[in-house]
């Protein structure tokens, strides 16, 4: 399933990704304003974390919908949030760490996925220094080929790039990208092909796809800003899907402005159709921010 975070309607909808049909909502009468979504498989239940604007993460059991905990609070001591954007699944030896862009504390904050404990910070405080952030927004995570490394891709948004880290150690390795305003970021690794980055830029309405290894642009995806099929108005999150009876990779684009969710081929840019529309009903969206795969 899709996942989408919507800000105005303070809830999670779930579409069928092979469908596109409307499933059901999540958190719905709980959640303040919704800014982004992560699954957590455990043994025993899926835990669905969720983040809204009032610097909280809520922890619900996907299955029944039922809250589990929240933590987290207003503030910038460890454990504190000033505006948790975007969240992605570590899967450390020492079990599941979720990560957390805390976008006004200028920072990535892990936990302890399943106690929701504070265990440390990545970055270096604000700044546009190399391991410095200024109000991180997406997050990605990318197994570097031939090597046993784990990438944190982190859009530096107030920067204009994106910025690279090791993920356990916490170092930052390099930059990508210069003049772009990266909200939401996503990875893929194609067969026979070296990984690729896109990221929603904010100042082109568009998103841009970089070679991860190189840093180089690969393409551009879509018609630039505006509303149109194939255009795109405030993109924010972005999920790839391997549709395999279709035979392609699709990237999913949240519109923050266009209330819908727009699909392309991932590695062609061609359009290929939309989530939603605006409104309060079951199937649409009412500024939608962040997306997940479930």
């Amino acid at each position: 399933m899709l996942a989408v975070a919507e800000w105005e309607n303070n809830r999670i909808s779930l579409f069928d990704l092979a469908t596109k049909a409307f499933v059901r909502h999540i958190g719905a009468g709980i959640l303040g304003c919704v800014l982004s979504c992560v699954l957590l498989q455990t043994a025993s239940e899926k835990l669905f974390f969720v983040s809204d604007n009032n610097h909280k993460i809520t922890v619900f059991n996907f299955d029944s919908g039922a809250k589990v905990r929240e933590f987290g609070s207003h503030g910038s001591a460890n454990g504190q949030f000033n505006w948790p954007q975007t969240m992605t699944i570590f899967h450390s030896p020492t079990g599941p760490q979720l990560l957390v862009s805390d976008s006004w504390n200028h920072r990535i904050q892990v936990h302890d996925a399943l106690t929701g404990n504070y265990i440390r910070t990545i970055g270096n405080g604000q700044g546009n220094a190399l391991g410095q952030l200024n109000n991180p927004r997406g997050l990605a995570l990318l197994s570097v080929p031939n090597s046993d490394i784990t990438w944190l891709i982190v859009c530096d948004l107030s920067n204009n790039r994106l910025q690279v880290f090791d993920v356990q150690s916490g170092n930052a390795i390099k930059t990508i990208g210069n003049n772009i305003s990266p909200r939401g970021v996503a990875v893929l690794t194609p067969p026979n092909s070296p990984p690729l980055i896109f990221a929603a830029d904010l100042s082109s309405h568009r998103v841009r796809v970089f070679d991860a290894l190189s840093g180089d642009v690969v393409r551009d995806i879509g018609n630039g800003n505006g509303a149109n099929p194939g255009q795109l108005n405030v993109p924010k999150g972005l999920s790839i899907f391997h549709n395999t009876a279709a035979g392609r990779y699709e990237l999913f684009v949240t519109e923050y402005s266009n209330h819908r969710v727009s699909i392309f081929d991932a590695l062609t840019g061609q359009y290929l159709g939309v989530i939603g529309k605006q409104g309060r009903g079951n199937g649409e969206l009412n500024r939608p921010w962040g997306n997940c795969l479930i």
